[in-house]
């Protein structure tokens, strides 16, 4: 499906708002409810943010229920489905340069305009890899904050041993189930584009349409491809306000130059605000999948959640139905073993509501003692916390607000209005 696919599914809920500039002002309206799809034109150009900024939205798109959706995900990771190879994709319209993208500022803070949504397909020594990266706008290139140690940073660090470019190909408005799979940490070699392509099959039947440009894998109902190379030379990237709403510092990044760029017809560039819900949950249910997988093998899960509060990445909440005392423990291991940047999670029992966070407190409150039921670690985690120590490590700690089995005096026979 085409992003105008999407808008039309969704009208009902979507704000239109007209000739609002990219330099600061759509930002500033996407703030206002990022939970509401808002589409902007500006210049004859069409802007959306906030479209899968709500789990009921992915789930209806994805053609599967709410309580289903982390393991919808799941089940695509570990049976990923060939994809449909064709000759032509919806990008035919060749153009000059970035002018001619609505490339938003966000932030006055931010070192320039960002492409935020933008998924970089690279094909190296016959692997390929679909990832985010976040690209600053400069002197007519980009500049891409590569992530130390992730497959595209691999990729090109290989690429740069052996005296090459690392060939890659940009994608910005493509279709949900590549947007998801984008956002997956799947073992290297592994195709997520294959991920993509099973998530489509369930949503719609039929594999993923991808388009081969200059060798690199591009789905074909993208909106905007730029084919490029990322280039030995480095360059200031940043400041730029990152998922926690703080602002990230300046570092050396690769350059990467551009050789063509394409549009499909009367194009919509979606673009995701930093730090808001959207943001949230494209990168957060990747990993709400991978922790469910392993938080199963140690217990019956009932619901599980990346808390918005905690950015849906550093902070976690698992309802289960508890057999024996230590469980709880287990499932603190396996949930920090399924997301390694995760840095608190809480078990409570099936009767907690994990989505409302006054019954969850209501359990830590009740259920919890923090001698007997808090297991605390040291050690690295998420770049994107601010407070992490200086050699990268943090305190992560797990709480087991789960009521003992079988003792009186821990029912709840009033629950919240």
């Amino acid at each position: 499906m085409r992003i105008k696919d999407y808008i039309e599914m969704f009208e009902a809920e979507t704000v239109l708002k007209r000739s609002l500039n990219p330099y600061l002002e759509i930002s500033g309206a996407l703030q206002i409810s990022q939970k509401t799809p808002m589409l902007f034109e500006w210049n004859g150009k069409n802007i959306l943010g906030n479209l899968w900024a709500d789990r009921k939205r992915i789930a209806k798109a994805l053609g599967v229920a709410d309580n289903e959706l982390v393991k919808t995900i799941l089940r695509a990771i570990d049976n990923p489905e060939p994809f449909e190879v064709v000759e032509k994709g919806a990008f035919t319209e060749k153009l000059a340069s970035f002018d001619e993208i609505p490339i938003l500022k966000f932030f006055e803070e931010d070192g320039g305009r960002y492409i935020t949504s933008g998924i970089i397909s690279a094909v190296y020594e016959g692997l390929n890899n679909i990832s985010y990266h976040r690209m600053l706008v400069k002197d007519g290139h980009l500049v891409a904050r590569l992530v130390e140690g992730r497959h595209t940073d691999r990729m090109y660090r290989e690429a740069m041993k052996n005296g090459e470019e690392l060939k890659i190909a940009i994608i910005i408005g493509a279709p949900l189930e590549v947007m998801i799979a984008g956002a997956c940490s799947v073992e290297y070699g592994r195709s997520e584009l294959e991920i993509a392509s099973a998530l489509y099959k369930i949503s719609h039947g039929e594999p993923l349409k991808v388009v081969y440009k200059d060798g690199i894998p591009v789905p074909a109902e993208s909106e905007y491809v730029i084919l490029g190379r990322i280039t030995e030379a480095l360059e200031n990237e940043g400041p730029f306000v990152d998922i926690t709403g703080t602002l990230d510092y300046i570092r050396q990044q690769p350059v990467i130059e551009t050789d063509a760029i394409y549009s499909a017809p009367e194009p919509v560039y979606h673009t995701i605000l930093p730090g808001s819900y959207e943001h949230f949950l494209m990168m957060g249910l990747p990993r709400e999948a991978t922790i469910y997988r392993e938080v199963s093998k140690v217990a019956e899960i009932e619901d599980m959640t990346l808390t918005p509060g905690g950015c849906s990445w550093l902070h976690g909440v698992i309802s289960i139905r508890k057999k024996s005392e230590d469980e709880p423990k287990r499932v603190i291991e396996a949930a920090f073993k399924g997301h390694r940047s995760m840095k608190r999670v809480i078990v409570v029992d099936e009767d907690i509501d994990i989505h409302n966070p006054e019954e969850v407190e209501w359990a830590l409150a009740t259920r919890f003692q923090l001698k007997r039921d808090m297991v605390m670690r040291h050690e690295r985690g998420s770049s994107l916390d601010p407070s992490a120590y200086e050699d990268g490590k943090m305190d992560k700690w797990g709480l087991d607000a789960t009521k003992p089995i079988g003792k009186e005096g821990f029912k709840r026979l009033i629950r919240p209005s």
